[in-house]
């Protein structure tokens, strides 16, 4: 009998309290508008640019010089400054 009244009151609780929900909808609160960040503070990330070997974790840097066409292929030449 109390297992019968204890279920009621779940099932009861559930259909009465079905409005209630953990978390707000977008239509009431909006997310503020996010302006890009200034020159300067993203000039702070450039480093991040520069890829880095995941072993050693010595930047690779290569600089292009030239490029050469023809019809068969593609070259690129370039200088690459492995630092120490």
């Amino acid at each position: 009998m109390i297992k019968k009244i204890k279920i009621l009151l779940l099932v009861a609780s559930v259909f009465c309290f079905n409005n209630i929900k953990a978390q707000i909808t977008a239509s009431v609160f909006s997310t503020p508008k996010l302006s890009p960040p200034i020159p300067e503070a993203f000039s702070l990330f450039k480093f991040t640019d520069i890829p880095v070997s995941n072993t050693t974790g010595i930047p690779s840097i290569s600089i292009p010089i030239y490029v050469i066409n023809s019809p068969y292929a593609k070259k690129h030449i370039s200088n690459s400054i492995m630092q120490l």
